[in-house]
């Protein structure tokens, strides 16, 4: 893989590792090494020792060269629909 492209998966893992963070509650008491993804034809699955909760992941593509993403324990996040703000 070219580097822009391993900068931009980076970008991607870091935005999904800071949203996991903050859908647990424990912020930096939290390690980044007790979890870790598999991203799989679209599909995000966490791999953690943390807690027994099940998360899920919705990422966000506004075209603007950033990486957005968002982690619950609601299955419904899933289903949330890009929104464009101006």
């Amino acid at each position: 893989s070219t580097p822009e492209e391993q900068q931009k998966m980076f970008f991607r893992l870091w935005t999904l590792k800071e949203s996991c963070i903050k859908a647990t509650g424990l912020g930096k008491k939290l390690s980044l090494n007790s979890f870790g993804f598999e991203i799989k034809d679209g599909e995000i699955t966490i791999t953690q020792s943390v807690n027994q909760n099940k998360y899920y992941f919705k990422e966000f593509d506004f075209n603007d060269g950033y990486s957005y993403s968002v982690c619950s324990m609601c299955p419904d996040i899933c289903e949330l629909k890009q929104v464009i703000l101006k």
